[in-house]
């Protein structure tokens, strides 16, 4: 499995997300990588909110509850170019 990134990019989100951790705002991402959306970008906070969610989960003991609920956005995709 590849790491996840921004759908038609080569943009992963980890680099993006340290971008914010940085200090850097949605628009000063989209003005270094124009071909990115804020859509995207939202998707991506998305995905990464269910990922917390479900390891949050998953640390309680709620199995029923372990897999991320919002994990078919558009805008992410696998850095997995085997399918």
């Amino acid at each position: 499995m590849g790491k996840v990134r921004i759908a038609g990019t080569r943009l992963y989100i980890d680099l993006l997300l340290a971008m914010i951790e940085g200090g850097a705002n949605f628009d000063e991402i989209i003005k270094t990588y124009p071909g990115v959306t804020k859509a995207e970008l939202m998707a991506m906070m998305g995905f990464v909110r269910d990922l917390v969610a479900a390891k949050r989960n998953r640390l309680k003991g709620d199995p029923s509850r372990s897999k991320p609920t919002n994990l078919e956005h558009a805008a992410i995709g696998s850095g997995d170019t085997n399918g």
